[in-house]
C-alpha cells in the first residue's frame, strides 16, 4: 500500500507505505482416509455437511439428521461413518420425502459398529438428507460429492442392527374348533 495515495503500476516504487508478500499453496484435498475428527474438533452444531469436509458428530441416544446441497451436481454422493463406540444404522435419501423414514424407499447401512457406507448415484434433487440413528458417542461423518466410493469399508453386517420396517402390524384372530372341540 503506497501511504495516502494509490499504486500506479504493481512494479512502482515509493517512498512511504508497506508491502507484503504471501504465499497461497492450493492442494486437492485427501479424501482417501478418514479422519477421526472427534480426536480434534468439538462436535458440529451444524446440519448441513460441506462437501469432502468430516465433522465430529453429537453423541446420540437416537438419532442425528444431516443434509448435503448440490447433489443434484454430482453423479453420486458417497457418505462414510466411522470411529468412535456404539453401533450406528446410517440412512440417506435425496430430494423428495425429506429425511429417511421407516419402510420408505432410502438407503440404509447397517453393519457392526459405526463405520457405515451409502452411496447414492445420480441423484437427481439438490438436496440430499442423512439420518444416523442407534446408539453412538465419538463418531465422524463426511459425505463426498462425485465419489462413488466411501472413505473407510464397513465390516459385516449386524442383523441385531436394524430398525423396525413397519411401525405397527395388524392382526386379526379368529376363533376356530375342530369337531366341536376347542384348542387349548
Amino acid at each position: 500500500m503506497k501511504y495516502n495515495s494509490p499504486i500506479a503500476s504493481a512494479w512502482e516504487n515509493f517512498n512511504a507505505g508497506e508491502v507484503e508478500g504471501y504465499s497461497v499453496h492450493i492442494k486437492k484435498r485427501d479424501t482417501s482416509q478418514l479422519e477421526d475428527m472427534c480426536l480434534s474438533q468439538p462436535p458440529t452444531e451444524q446440519s448441513v455437511l460441506a462437501d469432502s469436509v468430516p465433522v465430529c458428530v453429537k453423541s446420540s441416544p437416537q438419532f442425528q439428521s444431516f443434509s448435503v446441497s448440490g447433489a443434484d451436481s454430482a453423479e453420486s454422493v458417497a457418505i462414510t461413518s466411522s470411529y468412535g463406540q456404539g453401533n450406528l444404522t446410517l440412512e440417506a435419501r435425496n430430494g423428495e420425502g425429506g429425511y429417511p423414514r421407516q419402510g420408505d424407499d432410502s438407503i440404509r447401512s447397517k453393519h457392526v459398529g459405526n463405520t457405515e457406507c451409502v452411496v447414492i448415484t445420480n441423484p437427481t434433487k439438490y438436496w440430499t438428507n442423512i439420518v444416523m440413528h442407534g446408539l453412538f458417542q465419538g463418531a465422524t461423518i463426511v459425505a463426498d460429492l462425485v465419489a462413488t466410493n466411501c472413505r473407510k469399508e464397513p465390516g459385516p453386517i449386524d442383523p441385531s442392527n436394524v430398525v423396525n420396517e413397519f411401525s405397527h402390524v395388524n392382526v386379526i384372530i379368529f376363533p376356530f374348533s375342530f369337531n366341536g372341540t376347542p384348542l387349548p
